[in-house]
């Protein structure tokens, strides 16, 4: 049960900017029209300022005009902004022409009711934060609300599409297999324009391979042979030269 403190409280808190305004980030997060609810409060609220003013009749005519066609006859559907009954919103603009600060009266309470019922709430949610970090948390929580509703309202678009889609493959199915068997023909122009190249191997190209490499080994064998045999010889012929040498100085130093 609703206190008469809790009524007071959420008044001064909607009368309050800094409150106002962290709550209605709060209500927000919670319902379509919440937020909607709370600024119809503090419009009717000036609105009943004016009438005690004594303003002109023309200036509280016009704001009367502008509440009815913000939140309860909008021309951006729906057409009622508010959390109010369809019955109430056709009574106060059936009552539009009459003149009083409470034209809005029962309007007013019933917005007001359905904010109370989130009070409780926010004063818990607001009781474990420090003020300055209430705004950023709001903003947080509310950025990842409308991440997930963009996620979903993806979703739905894609099963628009599809259900569009096969839509016109049962109304319209000759076209759809026509479209069909033009892609078709396309794809198989494009292989025969640019054929793919596939490795091939054979047997008997495998044993010609085989039999190049065994004589290329056969000529690399024998050159081997034939640089070592070079080698040899000249050895050889080198020991001979120095042989040679030696025996003619010993002859001259037997003489």
């Amino acid at each position: 049960m609703t206190s008469a403190g809790e009524i007071l409280a959420l008044r001064k808190a909607l009368l309050n900017p800094v409150t106002c305004h962290q709550f209605r980030r709060f209500v927000s997060l919670k319902g379509d029209f919440l937020e909607n609810d709370i600024l119809f409060w503090l419009e009717v609220q000036r609105y009943k300022d004016l009438c005690h003013s004594h303003c002109l009749e023309a200036v509280v005519q016009d704001k009367v005009s502008t509440i009815i066609s913000c939140f309860i006859q909008s021309s951006v559907p729906p057409a009622l902004q508010i959390d109010i009954p369809p019955e109430q919103a056709s009574h106060i603009l059936e009552r539009r022409g009459e003149m009083g600060p409470y034209v809005f009266r029962e309007a007013q309470m019933c917005v007001f009711s359905e904010l109370l019922k989130l009070w409780p709430e926010f004063l818990s949610f607001s009781s474990g934060v420090q003020e300055e970090e209430v705004l950023p948390l709001l903003q947080n929580s509310m950025n990842k609300q409308s991440a997930k509703l963009q996620r979903r309202r993806r979703r739905e678009e894609e099963k628009e599409v599809e259900r569009r889609a096969q839509e016109e493959v049962e109304r319209f199915p000759e076209e759809v297999e026509e479209q069909e068997e033009k892609h078709r023909g396309l794809q198989g122009s494009r292989e025969l324009l640019y054929p793919s190249q596939q490795l091939s191997w054979s047997y008997s190209k495998y044993m010609v391979a085989l039999e190049r490499e065994e004589v290329l080994l056969r000529r690399q064998a024998q050159l081997d042979v034939t640089s070592s045999t070079g080698t040899d010889s000249s050895s050889a012929y080198s020991l001979r030269s120095k042989v040679s040498r030696l025996s003619l100085q010993s002859q001259h130093q037997v003489q």
